[in-house]
């Protein structure tokens, strides 16, 4: 599953990580303009998820970041992102907003909830 949103255009000060290559990596992407994501929360505890949810919604806010996020977690899409976008053997067969997906979820979706 792709999943797609606006986020904050966050400048390298905005990036933390606990090591150098990681924080020279998130450097970079803030300055782009554009982030890659791919299962970003996929090894995280509940705590740092929560944290980091938190984090990508206020860069979000705030400053207008595009960035594409790969998941499998529809959780953690409805959490940070805006649109989503269901890829099917490389197609996509589902682009909609995140807002009301569980009031009416697509064919699609169905299995997820």
């Amino acid at each position: 599953m792709w999943v797609w949103g606006t986020w904050a255009g966050a400048g390298p000060q905005s990036c933390r990580a606990d090591n150098r290559g990681a924080r020279r990596w998130r450097g970079s992407c803030c300055r782009t303009g554009r982030w890659l994501l791919d299962e970003p929360f996929a090894a995280l505890d509940p705590g740092l998820r929560t944290e980091m949810v938190r984090l990508l919604t206020a860069l979000w806010q705030e400053r207008g970041l595009t960035y594409v996020m790969a998941t499998h977690d529809l959780r953690d899409a409805e959490r940070s992102c805006d649109r989503i976008w269901l890829l099917q053997e490389g197609r996509v067969v589902l682009d909609r907003p995140v807002e009301g997906l569980r009031d009416d979820p697509p064919d699609a979706l169905r299995d997820w909830f």
